[in-house]
């Protein structure tokens, strides 16, 4: 995943992907709760208490007591502010694009180098230890020096962000879209481009596989907060957070992200340019 500083990048295969927890997430999150998302205030009721049964004497049953007036009804009281499980729906509505944004910048003046090895069982190229349903899913490096490489990094952010979402949308911080942690193994090496050919093994197909984003096809619906995969043509990939095209006389010749790479020594904003010809076809 090497690269420099501004490589020739036709993208053979860029797949955008705007992960937002939508509609499917919160049809399936509603079905879980035990309550209404949006509980309106029940109105007062006056009831009336079931008459006591008449007495049996030998002499026959006694005489009903005469009836009270009913009481005045009681004032409905003021709505209370709606409980935080009851917003999740418009928690859900939105993108994660803002979440993904705050967790990056939570990166800023920190020092996290590069680092890309096979040393699976002890390092998953992320920052810090992350777990999902009190078990460990991928690993810190075991030295604590923070290093992280660029698959490794952009799972880390796409899971904090989920996390705050939940968070505020009164969910388990711990349960992104009803995933088990054998589901979420599954996820995780899809999105590291682990679990197939890289048409098949993609942050785009990770996401849109188990219900958590949607795939763009058009480079211009792209917005910051989104996660990219590049293709470049000398076969090196990178995934990424975009942040914003390139423009140069109304067309898109390259992208600005945010991720963890070689060239910039680890976690770092970053320019590619696509290889287009200019108005003397040199590239």
């Amino acid at each position: 995943m090497h690269q420099t500083k501004r490589p020739s990048l036709p993208v053979v295969a860029m797949c955008v992907v705007l992960v937002a927890a939508g509609v499917i997430y919160e049809v399936w999150a509603a079905s879980r709760r035990s309550t209404p998302l949006f509980a309106e205030p029940a109105p007062v009721a006056i009831v009336a208490a079931p008459m006591p049964a008449p007495t049996i004497t030998p002499d026959g049953p006694k005489p009903e007591p005469a009836l009270k007036p009913a009481p005045k009804p009681l004032p409905l009281t003021k709505p209370q502010p709606m409980p935080k499980r009851a917003r999740t729906n418009s928690v859900l509505h939105n993108d994660l694009n803002r979440y993904v944004l705050n967790v990056i910048n939570t990166y800023a003046g920190g020092r996290y180098p590069y680092l890309l090895n096979a040393d699976y069982a002890n390092y998953n190229g992320v920052t810090e230890d992350i777990s999902y349903q009190g078990m460990v899913l991928l690993r810190a490096h075991p030295s604590g020096n923070r290093a992280s490489h660029c698959v490794g990094v952009t799972f880390e952010v796409f899971f904090k962000a989920m996390q705050q979402r939940n968070q505020d949308a009164g969910l388990r911080t711990s349960d992104f879209n009803g995933l088990t942690f054998e589901q979420m193994q599954d996820f995780m090496l899809t999105w590291y481009v682990a679990n197939g050919p890289k048409p098949e093994s993609n942050v785009a197909a990770a996401v849109a596989r188990y219900g958590l984003g949607t795939q763009i096809y058009l480079l211009q619906n792209a917005k910051a907060g989104d996660f990219i995969d590049v293709s470049r043509e000398n076969l090196t990939g990178h995934t990424a957070v975009f942040i914003k095209w390139v423009w140069k006389d109304g067309e898109i010749i390259g992208l600005r992200y945010w991720s963890s790479q070689g060239s910039a020594n680890g976690v770092s904003y970053n320019t590619e340019y696509f290889n287009l010809p200019d108005a003397n076809g040199v590239p």
